[in-house]
């Protein structure tokens, strides 16, 4: 955990100028976007307060940041920081939905197989000939395709959602790079 020095006397109250005269913000990022995030915040004026990662192995990070009221181009820098954080937030949602689809498909199947299994089981326990014989026979050999055609599909798809989820992540990624250079073109202290 890092610290502001300028808040080491935690105790110490603060004034109504000195609460009024900064804005403050706390973002909880992703830490795969940690870092890229960090730096657009502190090119976009803010000053990392505290930052703490929220477990052990938690795939989170918490900033409280801080930054003047009355800094120049406030407007801009404000736009700027919600195209970033529209940007992050997709990513969020992108890792979210990776694979919903194909784990509607694996259950849907499983429900079917299941269905096909107990249909095939209730024939053969309850024949009372060859033709009962034959249906629990084929209930039960389609049960087993049908676990086969399922695996197949559901690895197929999920492969191919997971490479889309990764492209639109990189694309994610890539615009908030772009927007923090902007970012830095428009605000540089140099």
């Amino acid at each position: 955990m890092e610290k502001d020095s300028r808040f080491d006397d935690e105790d110490r109250a603060f004034t109504d100028d000195e609460m009024y005269a900064y804005d403050y913000m706390d973002v909880a990022v992703r830490a795969n976007l940690e870092e890229v995030l960090c730096d657009c915040y502190t090119a976009l004026g803010w000053d990392v307060v505290e930052r703490q990662s929220m477990g052990r192995k938690s795939a989170m990070t918490h900033f409280s940041m801080m930054r003047a009221h009355d800094i120049p181009e406030r407007d801009r820098r404000q736009f700027l920081q919600v195209q970033v954080e529209t940007r992050a937030n997709k990513a969020a949602r992108i890792r979210r939905r990776a694979h919903k689809r194909s784990l509607a498909l694996a259950v849907t199947m499983g429900i079917i197989t299941v269905a096909l299994i107990v249909l095939g089981a209730l024939a053969v326990a309850y024949s009372e000939g060859a033709a009962d014989y034959a249906l629990g026979g084929v209930s039960l050999f389609a049960a087993l395709v049908l676990v086969g055609v399922s695996v197949f599909f559901y690895v197929r798809m999920f492969r191919s959602e997971s490479l889309r989820a990764r492209r639109e992540l990189l694309s994610c990624v890539r615009d908030i790079r772009g927007v923090y250079s902007a970012i830095k073109d428009t605000f540089s202290e140099g």
